[in-house]
């Protein structure tokens, strides 16, 4: 491989702000992630609120405390729901961008070539085994048996991409990058094995017609030249 793995999360974060068209979608995930936050604060606020402060005042709360203790309420339950919701989109999106810088490297045939179970096992694996199931269809027991094999790298590889979502507020596009940077490792490795069949192909075929004209020499030297002289 040309690089470590433990750089890819680094060249994650040049690439990433090196291609406008990868901005652009997380833009798209933060931008809708902000429309669900507003839905939900004009859901809690216009119909959950007065039914907690009412219940609240019901069963012998004093009104003002009721209304306090609902607002805060309502603030909270839009604050998770918006969690839950990103939680549950930032998967999709994270496995579209893997697939977008795929596409920039020039990989598009090797998405094509994706089954629907490898695309749900790149999804309910996470990018361990999306950068092994990309390469060929296995199953989630080979993708394991094949993690481990190669275990140092990914961890030189995990340990800097850990260390990069442990910094405060920065995390929350580092997240992102490290996305990027398993596809960059990932279009690496496909590369450097397209490079190594090419070889191996010229090689054999080499090999083949050298075989060949040492068979046509031999079947001369046996029953003698036909030209006419």
């Amino acid at each position: 491989m040309s690089s470590p793995p433990s750089t890819y999360p680094i060249k994650g974060i040049f690439y990433f702000f090196s291609n406008l068209s990868l901005i652009r979608r997380i833009i798209c995930v933060l931008f809708l992630t902000l429309i669900v936050a507003i839905l939900f604060l004009f859901l809690a606020f216009i119909f959950i609120l007065p039914l907690q402060a009412n219940g609240l005042i019901d069963v012998g709360c004093p009104e003002w405390l009721a209304w306090t203790v609902s607002v805060i309420f309502c603030l909270l339950e839009a604050v998770v729901s918006t969690i839950i919701f990103y939680l549950i989109v930032t998967p999709i999106w994270q496995d579209a961008l893997f697939d977008d810088v795929l596409r920039l490297k020039g990989l598009g045939h090797v998405l094509e070539k994706r089954t629907s179970d490898v695309g749900c096992l790149s999804f309910c694996s996470g990018l361990t085994t999306t950068f092994v199931s990309v390469l060929v269809q296995w199953t989630v027991n080979q993708s394991l048996k094949f993690a481990w094999k190669n275990r140092p790298e990914y961890i030189s590889f995990g340990f800097i991409a850990v260390a990069l979502e442990l910094i405060p507020v920065a995390n929350f596009i580092l997240v992102w990058t490290n996305v990027v940077g398993a596809a960059l490792w990932t279009a690496d490795v496909i590369l450097e094995e397209q490079s190594d069949n090419l070889v191996a192909d010229r090689a054999g075929s080499s090999a083949a017609y050298q075989e060949a004209n040492r068979m046509d020499g031999s079947t001369n030297n046996k029953y003698g030249s036909t030209d006419n002289t």
